[in-house]
């Protein structure tokens, strides 16, 4: 009898010990993770999307880190000054930083990364200010600047210059980081990747050497695991079955909230959510239509129905989020007016007007479109809802195959630059960020000139002028700005939620 007992016993304490962070019977520490989507590419110059930087993050490291208040410190840089032109930066490599391949980090890496990254077409916008990187010595470049540009090191700190490995990417080619037959992402972070299965997740493992030994990884494998569909993802955090969840429902927050087993973070970050028309399209040629789609639609419902945003959000005035610097307060939101949308539309001659908006399967994105959807069709507007992949829809709204859509943009490194210049500019169309197809050319010249500006003021008082330009073309459905809930279990500590979206998880351990 006392054998039995004592075994279990000895079963109870195991399942015990399992439920923390999953440690599993060698000893190892899991923490496991749901996102939202699939991972779109493990190539920093891949998919420029949230969730495969929410990823790449974890694996490769920037010269330059912005923290979660939005201040610049040392990453793979340990010093950086600029000469009296404003046009050439000095940029001082730490030393003893090694790939993940045990390969040494240098200066030919850096010069390698950006002159890759200047010629993607998804990330090209962050570097196509840099004329040239030069390599000084091992440990020294110089970039040299087409003109003074006051947010380059906010550019120099985003994740699509997660710094790569010469060789590496060289010797896979066009196969760099796809994760099969041996072409495996490589950088220097703090995780390292081990295998990539398509709708279900990535696997990355602490990386044992790695350079910075005071901040090495607290566990010592990640999953980022693939839940789609929001319920799932709150259940999944509910069972215990993961440790975070990311972006957890609005609808689901009150659930978060009260268990006593969870926590949460709620902030707002630096996204902005719109539904956007195709201008290539001859039916959103016409001003007056598009002002009465907007006048239609009735965003504050939308923010306040309990299983879409659930009050967790503002409606957007103008298109650049409310925590990027230059935003302007004094924009305003469109309003409700049905009854002048219906007059517009018979001006314009389209009573009977007929198009899809593409969406992915994000739920809160979905549900939108299905209110838009209905309250579209009270003026005699019938819309087609059409979701979609994440990879996929990617692709056709870069390659302009869709007539609307709805999505969100997130500069990652909060400045107006990043904001506005590839989503509105005209020489970003596709995939550069502008998938609206947008072109104005006055807006183009002062988004020029913010790039020039020299000054915070000038800069503010340009960018103000730039938003209430493209309001006025109505060529945007501004929907919201949300506080962005992050779920985790109690025992979860060391996350930090960034305003960009993109999580360093090497902090984070189960208590």
């Amino acid at each position: 009898m006392k054998k039995i007992l004592t075994a279990l016993i000895m079963a109870t304490l195991m399942l015990t010990a399992c439920s923390k962070g999953d440690t599993a019977g060698n000893g190892e520490n899991t923490l496991k993770v749901a996102l939202g989507a699939d991972v779109a590419s493990l190539d920093p110059h891949g998919k420029n999307d949230v969730t495969s930087e929410r990823v790449r993050a974890n694996m490769y490291e920037t010269l330059i880190y912005q923290d979660e208040n939005s201040n610049l410190k040392e990453g793979l840089a340990k010093d950086w000054f600029v000469d009296g032109t404003g046009k050439i930066w000095t940029i001082k490599l730490k030393e003893g930083v090694k790939f993940h391949n045990g390969e040494d980090f240098t200066s030919e890496d850096v010069k390698f990364t950006i002159d890759r990254g200047k010629k993607s077409s998804n990330v090209g916008h962050i570097v196509e200010i840099i004329k040239e990187v030069r390599v000084v010595d091992d440990y020294t470049v110089e970039i040299e600047l087409l003109y003074p540009f006051m947010p380059i090191l906010n550019n120099l700190a985003h994740p699509a210059l997660g710094m790569l490995d010469k060789g590496t990417v060289e010797r896979q080619g066009d196969s760099y980081a796809s994760g099969t037959d041996g072409n495996d992402p490589v950088g220097t972070g703090p995780f390292k990747f081990e295998s990539l299965v398509k709708g279900e997740g990535t696997t990355l493992v602490k990386n044992e050497e790695y350079w910075d030994s005071n901040n090495k990884a607290k566990v010592d494998k990640l999953k980022m695991l693939v839940y789609t569909d929001d319920s799932s993802r709150k259940l999944a955090l509910e069972a215990g079955d993961v440790d975070i969840a990311y972006e957890i429902a609005s609808s689901d927050f009150e659930s978060i909230k009260k268990d006593p087993n969870l926590k949460y973070t709620d902030n707002f970050d630096f996204s902005y959510t719109y539904a956007t028309f195709n201008m290539n399209n001859p039916k959103f040629k016409d001003i007056r239509v598009r002002e009465a789609i907007n006048l239609a639609i009735d965003v504050e419902s939308i923010i306040q129905a309990p299983t879409i945003i659930n009050g967790l959000g503002k409606e957007a005035n103008a298109p650049i989020s409310m925590t990027v610097f230059g935003w302007s307060k004094d924009i305003k939101a469109y309003g409700y007016n049905p009854e002048r949308a219906k007059k517009l539309l018979k001006e314009a001659g389209e009573e009977n007007l007929k198009f899809s908006i593409w969406t992915t399967e994000n739920p809160t994105r979905v549900q939108a479109a299905v209110v838009i959807q209905s309250q579209l069709a009270e003026i005699g507007i019938e819309v087609d809802i059409v979701q979609m992949e994440l990879g996929a829809f990617i692709d056709g709204t870069a390659n302009g195959e869709h007539e609307a859509c709805i999505l969100s943009w997130i500069p990652s490194t909060g400045d107006p630059d990043n904001a506005l210049y590839p989503v509105f500019h005209s020489s970003k169309f596709g995939a550069g960020g502008n998938r609206t197809f947008y072109k104005n050319l006055e807006v183009d010249k002062l988004l020029e000139a913010g790039r020039l500006a020299l000054t915070t003021d000038e800069r503010v008082k340009i960018y103000a002028e730039v938003e209430q330009l493209i309001m006025d073309d109505y060529i945007h459905v501004p929907l919201w700005y949300l506080s962005k809930i992050h779920g985790m279990q109690k025992n979860i500590e060391g996350f930090v939620a960034h305003p960009s979206g993109i999580m360093k998880l090497h902090t984070v351990y189960m208590k």
